[in-house]
C-alpha cells in the first residue's frame, strides 16, 4: 500500500477515536484484526478471481479520491 492511502486510513481511526476517546493504539490494532478476519474470508472463498474485472479506471477513480480527501483536508 502506497503512503497517501495509509494516512488516510490512519487519520480517519484517529479521528474517529478523538471523537469517540478511544484509544488509538487499541482501536488501530482492533482494526487490523477485523481487517484480517475479512483477508482470510477472501483468500478461503478466493475473492482475488474478481480481480480480472478490475480496469485502470477503477485505480484513476481510487486517486482522484484521494486526491480531494487531501485537498478537501488542507482546507
Amino acid at each position: 500500500m502506497t503512503t497517501a492511502p495509509l494516512s488516510l486510513y490512519t487519520k480517519v481511526i484517529f479521528n474517529i477515536c478523538q471523537d469517540f476517546q478511544l484509544n488509538f493504539h487499541a482501536m488501530y490494532a482492533c482494526v487490523g484484526l477485523w481487517n484480517t478476519f475479512f483477508l482470510i474470508i477472501f483468500s478461503i472463498f478466493d475473492v482475488s478471481r474478481i480481480m480480472k474485472w478490475s480496469t485502470r479506471s477503477t485505480e484513476e477513480i481510487f486517486s482522484l479520491f484521494i486526491s480531494i480527501a487531501f485537498i478537501v483536508d488542507a482546507g
